[in-house]
């Protein structure tokens, strides 16, 4: 697996509080990253440009605005604490 999907993953698992899951998520998201940049490569980019396109989502701190990776527990620019949950989107009918 290329060093920086490694080092995502590495990221991600720190966040997972259920250790017995980690084996088969570190997997199953590996696979899918893996998928995401063979995706990107046979679309025209270079392998390099592929990794890159990381798919890291990024977030905006609630109090200044500035862009968040998961895993950050501080802003770096205000020093807010930060923590990241998922949210259940509500059906709107």
């Amino acid at each position: 697996m290329p060093e920086k999907i490694n080092e995502y993953l590495a990221l991600v698992c720190r966040q997972i509080r259920w250790k017995r899951a980690l084996p088969d998520l570190r997997r199953e998201l590996g696979t899918h990253l893996l998928e995401q940049r063979d995706a990107c490569i046979e679309a025209g980019m270079t392998e390099d440009e592929a990794e890159a396109e990381d798919g890291e989502e990024t977030f905006a701190c609630p109090k200044c605005g500035y862009p968040l990776k998961v895993g950050m527990t501080e802003c770096p620019n205000c020093h807010v604490g930060i923590s990241f949950e998922e949210v259940e989107e509500e059906n709107e009918e």
